[in-house]
C-alpha cells in the first residue's frame, strides 16, 4: 500500500512537471545582424553593429587566445605577463578566447573584477590595480626546500624563493593559485612535501576521482528519463560540475591568504564552500555584473590616465562558443564548420550570425559557465566523436559537457510543448532552420573556430596579436588554415602570413582550401612570432586611408628554438630554467642526433595528457615560454606594434643540444 502511494505522488509530481515545462513560455528577444558578410559591411553599418561596445572601447588593439586546455591555459597566462612587462597589456581594447585561452582570461579578468570592487568598497577614488601583481612569482631553486628539478639555476624572470613557503606569501598569491590549483577534476590538493603525505595525497585523490565516477553512474538513470525517454535538458552530470568548479578553483578564486598547506584552511575573496570543502568553487559573476565593472573601469581609468599614463583597464571580454541546432537522441547530424556557428558572449550582448545578437548581457548563465561552455571539448560536436556511434556513446555514459540555450529569435517555437511528449515523438516534425528550433546547443567554440580571433576580425579590430597553442604536434597549423579558409570562402577576405625572413607562408591552395602540410616543427623553430595582414575589406572599415585599411596580425606560436636552450639559462638570451630544466630532465632524448621529431612532449602535449598530467613544473615551463615570447613584442607611444628581431646565434649560451 505504501509502495503504491508512493507511485502515486511520483506520477502525480510527473504529470505537474510536465505540465508546467509544456506550458512554460520561451521568451524572445529582438535580434539584428543575421547572416551578414565581413566584406559587406562598411564603416558606418560597423559603428551601428558595435555601438554599445564602441562606446567604452576602440577596436584598435585586440589578443585572441585559442583553444587547448590547461596547455593553452598556461601558455596565455605567460603571453599576458610578457605583454604586461613591456607595457602592451593595458592598452589592449579587446580580448578574445577560446576553451584554455578562456580559463587564462577568466582569471585575469576576474582578478581585475575582484581587486576594482576591493577598492571602490575602500572608497578609494583611483581604484589603480596594478596587474603586475597577478604576474609575480619567485623561482624555487633549493632541493632541499622541494624543488629539484630547478637545482642551482636562476630564472632571470623572477625573484629567487627563500624557501618553500616563500611562494605562498602574499606577493606571490596569484601565480601560486594557478600552479596549485590545475588539476581541474580533483578537489584535494595539499601543498605540503614528503613520502607520507605523497601518499596521503594521492590516496584522498583516487577516492574523490572514484566519488565523481560513483556519483555519475548513479545520475544515468535521471539522465536517460529526462533526456532520452524525454527531452527535458535536465543537467545531471558531476563530471561536467566538477569540471566547472575546477576551472572556478584555478582560474576563479581571488586569494587573500595561500600561507596554509591545506586547502579548506586558504583564504580567499570570494569563495564558496560545499558541505565539508571551504574553499570549493568561486562565487558566480553575472554578464550584467561584468558590464557594470567594465564601465567602472573605463571611466575610472580614463579620469586616471589624465594625471598619470598608467591603468590596468579591464579589457572588452568576448568568449566564444560553438552553436548547432540541436543535439539529442533524434539525430547527431555532423554540423558544418562555417563561421556563423561562432556563438559569443560579451559584457554587452550575445549571439551569432546564424541566431542573430542580442544587445543585452545574457543573464540565464554566469561567466564560468560559459567559461565552461567555451571549454567544453569532450562532445558530441567534437569531430572525434560526430559520427552517430561517437555521439550516442557519449550520450548514453551522459558525458557530453555542452548545454542548450533557450532559442531567443522571435521565430523559433514560443512553448516547450514538445517536453510533453517522449521519444520518438518529440523528434517530429524535424526542424531544419536554425532560427525555428526551440534551442540551441552550445559546445566548445574550438569546435569551430579555433583561435578566437574571429570576433576580433569581424569588429575590424586593426591590430590583432594571435595566440596559437593548439595541439599542433606536426607543425601544420591547421587550426589557422582552418580560419583563413572561412574567411576566403564565407567573407572574400584573405589572411597573408610570414616568417622572421619575410617569407610568405603558405596556407591555402589554389581551392582556397588548407594546405595539409607541415610549416614549421614546434620542436625545432627557427621562430615564434609571425606577422601578416588580412585584407579585402569594404573602404573605410578598418580605416579611412584605404592604403591602410586591413588588419595587421601578429600570431604568436608555440615552439622550441633550440639554439635558445642552454645550460647557462640564467642567461637573459636563453629560454628560463623553469623551460631549460624541464626540457633536460624530461624530453632530452628528442633532440638525439639533432631530429627534434618527437610528438606528444612538450611544448606539443596532447590536451588530454596535458590535464591529466599537469604539475607546477609543466604549468611553469608553459607559461615561461610564453612569456619569453611575448617580452619580443613591443608598442610605440602611438600604438604601433612592432617586434624584436630573435637572433639565434648568441655567443654567451651554452648549448643544452650540441649539434655536429
Amino acid at each position: 500500500m505504501i509502495k503504491g502511494t508512493v507511485e502515486i505522488k511520483f506520477y502525480c509530481f510527473l504529470f505537474f512537471f510536465l505540465c508546467l515545462s509544456g506550458c512554460s513560455i520561451s521568451p524572445k528577444e529582438d535580434v539584428s545582424h543575421v547572416g551578414m558578410k565581413i566584406s559587406d559591411i562598411n564603416q558606418e553599418k560597423k559603428q551601428e553593429i558595435f555601438a554599445n561596445e564602441f562606446k567604452h572601447t576602440s577596436p584598435n588593439l585586440g589578443v585572441s587566445l585559442s583553444g587547448g586546455g590547461m596547455r593553452s591555459a598556461s601558455f596565455s597566462v605567460g603571453v599576458l605577463s610578457g605583454l604586461n612587462e613591456v607595457g602592451i597589456l593595458p592598452k589592449v581594447d579587446y580580448l578574445s578566447t577560446v576553451s584554455g585561452g578562456g580559463y587564462a582570461a577568466y582569471w585575469y579578468v576576474s582578478s581585475l573584477y575582484h581587486s576594482q570592487r576591493i577598492s571602490l568598497e575602500k572608497e578609494l577614488f583611483e581604484p589603480k590595480v596594478d596587474s603586475s601583481l597577478f604576474f609575480n612569482d619567485c623561482y624555487p631553486a633549493s632541493e632541499k626546500d622541494g624543488f629539484p628539478l630547478y637545482k642551482n639555476t636562476e630564472n632571470h624572470f623572477y625573484n629567487t624563493c627563500k624557501g618553500y613557503s616563500d611562494r605562498s606569501t602574499s606577493q606571490y598569491r596569484f601565480q601560486n593559485q594557478i600552479a596549485q590549483q590545475s588539476d581541474l577534476l580533483n578537489y584535494y590538493q595539499d601543498g605540503s612535501s614528503g613520502i607520507i603525505n605523497g601518499l596521503k595525497v594521492n590516496t584522498i585523490q583516487i577516492m574523490e576521482y572514484a566519488g565523481i565516477l560513483s556519483a555519475h553512474i548513479v545520475s544515468l538513470p535521471v539522465h536517460h528519463v529526462a533526456n532520452t525517454i524525454f527531452d527535458w535538458n535536465v543537467q545531471v552530470s558531476p563530471v561536467k560540475s566538477a569540471y566547472n568548479f575546477g576551472i572556478e578553483r584555478a582560474f576563479g578564486l581571488h586569494p587573500k591568504v595561500l600561507t596554509s598547506g591545506r586547502v579548506d584552511t586558504k583564504v580567499y575573496q570570494n569563495s564558496q564552500a560545499f558541505l565539508w570543502m571551504d574553499n570549493y568553487s568561486a562565487e558566480d559573476i553575472t554578464f550584467e555584473e561584468l558590464q557594470k565593472a567594465y564601465k567602472e573601469s573605463t571611466e575610472k581609468c580614463f579620469v586616471y590616465n589624465r594625471k598619470s599614463n598608467s591603468c590596468s583597464k579591464m579589457p572588452f571580454w568576448i568568449l566564444n562558443t560553438a552553436s548547432n541546432l540541436n543535439r539529442n537522441v533524434c539525430g547527431f547530424d555532423t554540423p558544418k564548420t562555417k563561421t556563423d556557428r561562432v556563438f559569443e558572449f560579451t559584457p554587452v550582448s550575445y549571439g551569432s550570425d546564424r541566431n542573430g545578437f542580442v544587445d543585452k548581457p545574457y543573464s540565464n548563465l554566469t561567466l564560468s559557465d560559459v567559461v565552461q561552455l567555451s571549454g567544453a571539448a569532450m562532445d558530441s560536436q567534437y569531430s572525434m566523436f560526430a559520427s552517430s556511434i561517437g555521439a550516442g556513446a557519449l550520450h548514453l555514459a551522459n558525458l557530453n559537457l555542452g548545454e542548450k540555450i533557450d532559442n531567443y529569435h522571435p521565430d523559433s517555437p514560443t512553448s516547450h510543448w514538445r517536453t510533453l511528449l517522449p521519444i520518438p515523438f518529440y523528434c517530429f516534425p524535424k526542424i531544419e532552420s536554425p532560427r525555428q528550433a526551440s534551442s540551441i546547443y552550445l559546445s566548445d567554440g574550438a569546435h569551430v573556430e579555433h583561435t578566437g580571433a574571429y570576433a576580433l576580425i569581424r569588429r575590424g579590430v586593426k591590430n590583432i596579436i594571435m595566440v596559437d597553442a593548439s595541439e599542433d604536434d606536426k607543425g601544420e597549423w591547421l587550426e589557422l588554415k582552418n580560419l583563413a579558409s572561412m574567411l576566403l570562402e564565407e567573407h572574400n577576405l584573405n589572411m597573408t602570413l610570414f616568417n622572421e625572413e619575410h617569407n610568405p607562408i603558405l596556407l591555402l591552395d589554389v581551392n582556397g582550401k588548407p594546405v595539409l602540410s607541415a610549416i614549421a616543427n614546434p620542436l625545432n623553430a627557427m621562430g615564434n612570432i609571425y606577422y601578416g595582414t588580412i585584407t579585402g575589406f569594404t573602404p573605410g572599415f578598418i580605416d579611412k586611408d584605404e592604403k591602410n585599411n586591413f588588419i595587421r596580425l601578429w600570431l604568436i606560436k608555440t615552439g622550441i628554438v633550440p639554439k635558445r636552450l642552454a645550460l647557462n639559462c640564467d642567461d637573459k638570451e636563453a629560454y628560463p630554467c623553469s623551460v631549460s630544466k624541464f626540457i633536460e630532465k624530461n624530453y632530452l632524448k628528442q633532440y638525439k642526433d639533432c631530429e627534434a621529431n618527437h610528438s606528444g612532449v612538450f611544448p606539443n602535449h596532447s590536451t588530454i595528457r596535458t590535464s591529466a598530467e599537469m604539475t607546477v613544473s609543466i604549468y611553469n615551463a608553459y607559461r615561461d615560454l610564453g612569456k619569453f615570447i611575448a617580452e619580443r613584442l613591443n608598442i610605440s607611444e602611438d600604438g604601433e606594434l612592432a617586434m624584436n628581431p630573435l637572433n639565434t646565434e648568441v655567443e654567451s649560451l651554452k648549448p643544452l643540444v650540441t649539434c655536429e
